[in-house]
């Protein structure tokens, strides 16, 4: 089956969005076939629920413009993973061992599969995707030049030239 890939970062998250409603419907009504793959799934993608935490979404579904839970239950087998994970990798940020992010987004990942019955693979990627609206957390290395240049400009005119020449060029 030819399906369209999502053509903005908008479109994606707001897929992931309906992931996660599709996921928290059925799971009251009735088993979802994608919690089923919940286990399989090796790339994932997290987006801010604007309440501190994250709503998640595997690539096969929110990679595809037009999406319904219909047609990814259906079709989830014949879906190619590595159109949407091209095409998603354009707008996501890799979140990986070490990054500031990823203990809380795998934890909040580990616990929506397993409020679905299942575990995150071993093979697993977490990326995340922001809205053009959510700026993400400051950069730090810009905190710290703005911290640095705080207390620099409270020093003395004679501290400040001796700090001068001690920076390399």
């Amino acid at each position: 089956m030819v399906m369209p890939l999502v053509s903005d970062e908008q479109e994606a998250i707001e897929n992931i969005g309906l992931y996660a409603r599709l996921v928290e419907s059925r799971s009251r009504n009735k088993p979802l076939r994608p919690t089923a793959m919940i286990p399989y799934v090796q790339a994932w993608y997290a987006t801010p629920d604007g309440k501190g935490g994250y709503h998640y979404g595997p690539s096969k579904f929110i990679g595809y413009a037009d999406i319904t839970g219909a047609l990814y239950e259906e079709h989830h087998v014949a879906l190619d993973g590595r159109l949407t994970e091209s095409q998603l990798a354009k707008w996501a940020e890799p979140i990986r061992p070490g990054h500031p992010l990823y203990k809380e987004i795998h934890r909040g990942l580990a616990r929506f599969c397993a409020r679905h019955g299942g575990h995150i693979n071993g093979r697993a990627r977490i990326a995340l995707l922001r809205s053009h609206d959510d700026p993400g957390p400051p950069d730090s290395d810009a905190m710290v030049e703005a911290a640095l240049l705080l207390l620099v400009s409270r020093l003395p005119a004679v501290a400040r030239r001796r700090i001068r020449r001690q920076i390399p060029a």
